[in-house]
């Protein structure tokens, strides 16, 4: 991604709610498509950007792991004992919407077990827990 690429995409960014969380439905991705529009631009050779959602009303939006993030997710494994702030640190470097204060606090507020659900599809989407076939030749 291009410096000028990253700018639009930080700018877009910017202009989604960043102090109160909106649901993110129909309605939000239609009220800020041309945000949208320009992140997916952004990270369209590196994956892409998913909605992540639970069958409660919480859903995110994060881009596909690069190798540097899961790199730096492999250290911190290492570094971090508390496998719950392992799993938050991989989703807040994905994270695009809703800022990681807003996420901490469903977090706080009982629902802890987000950060793993999220940092699992995260894995999925990255290819990290894919299944490999084997045929011996």
């Amino acid at each position: 991604m291009d410096i000028n690429t990253k700018q639009l995409a930080d700018e877009a960014l910017r202009e989604l709610p960043q102090n109160a969380y909106i649901p993110v439905d129909a309605e939000f991705l239609e009220r800020y498509e041309n945000q949208i529009s320009t992140v997916k631009r952004a990270y369209a050779d590196k994956g892409g950007i998913h909605v992540l959602s639970t069958d409660e009303s919480d859903a995110i939006i994060v881009r596909v792991p690069s190798a540097e993030i899961l790199r730096k997710t492999r250290k911190n494994a290492e570094r971090i004992a508390d496998p719950l702030e392992q799993d938050l640190s991989l989703v807040n470097d994905c994270l695009l919407y809703p800022s990681v204060q807003v996420l901490r606090g469903w977090l706080e507020s009982g629902s802890p077990g987000l950060a793993s659900v999220y940092a699992r599809k995260l894995l999925e989407l990255s290819k990290t827990v894919v299944e490999a076939e084997a045929k011996k030749l």
